[in-house]
């Protein structure tokens, strides 16, 4: 997974102050790759989900960009993410780890 890193890294020109940023950010892109396949295992079976060049991104920084300074729930920035068109995926996500409210 590093090369890969490394590989994205060239594409979107990032560039890290230290080691220690670098790790971090490797440690987002894992977690960022981490769940594109999930969600690409809960789809119609063709990978629509992937990097792009957020993918180094915290958590607390997708927030931001989104408007919200709470923590929201993974179904709902999951929704927020990919779209209208994904609520049937984020719903079946839900049902299958039990949650009983969902995404509608």
């Amino acid at each position: 997974m590093k090369p890969m890193f490394e590989e994205w890294m060239v594409k979107y020109g990032r560039r890290y102050e230290s080691e220690e940023e670098k790790a971090m950010r490797y440690r987002e892109f894992k977690r960022h790759f981490k769940n594109a396949e999930k969600a690409n295992a809960l789809g119609t079976g063709k990978p629509c989900f992937g990097l792009n060049n957020l993918s180094d991104s915290t958590k607390a920084e997708s927030r931001s960009r989104c408007g919200c300074h709470e923590p929201l729930p993974a179904e709902v920035l999951f929704v927020l993410r990919c779209g209208d068109m994904y609520r049937r995926v984020v719903k079946r996500w839900s049902q299958r780890r039990g949650d009983q409210g969902g995404v509608e």
